[in-house]
């Protein structure tokens, strides 16, 4: 079995780190104006719209049920129209709740990434491992392959780093 050196994994971070202390201007910084700049307003109309249309399906679901009950609607169109307007509540359903997360995401992002930047403001560039930073900045580490490592950010940004045997 292959196994990657804990060692070589804080190096991968401390590299890590130092880049995004050197790039803090130029990318986390505009990458901060652009998430405030995102308007939730957009979502929250797709709700709003999802929300009417969630309506439209409930009348036509008693519309439905009063024409199989007066014995006007055949049982097998009743099943199938009815199975039609559960499939297009469960897209809508699906829909509204991913409006919802984009809302919530983006702004639990834009909080752990103006964290990010207020810790890189602080940092000179290190040339050691900080385990405290390492669990303020870091989701998870993924492993790529032996000599890849996604790290992934808390504030949603995947940054790749080679690993780089310390010989």
């Amino acid at each position: 079995m292959k196994f990657i050196k804990d060692k070589d994994i804080k190096l991968a971070f401390v590299t890590l780190v130092n880049k995004l202390i050197f790039g803090k201007d130029s990318i986390l910084t505009p990458l901060l104006k652009s998430l405030n700049s995102v308007d939730s307003k957009e979502e929250v109309e797709k709700i709003n719209k999802i929300e009417e249309g969630l309506e439209k399906l409930k009348e036509r679901k008693e519309v439905l049920s009063k024409l199989i009950t007066s014995g006007v609607l055949d049982a097998s169109i009743y099943a199938k129209e009815s199975s039609e307007i559960s499939s297009e509540e469960s897209y809508l359903l699906r829909e509204k709740e991913r409006s919802k997360k984009a809302i919530l995401g983006n702004d639990e992002e834009i909080r752990e990434l103006e964290k990010l930047i207020g810790i890189l403001g602080k940092s000179e560039i290190i040339d050691h491992f900080e385990d405290d930073l390492l669990e303020e900045i870091i989701d998870h580490i993924q492993v790529v392959n032996r000599e890849t490592l996604d790290f992934h950010l808390k504030c949603g940004l995947v940054l790749r780093e080679e690993v780089k045997e310390d010989v």
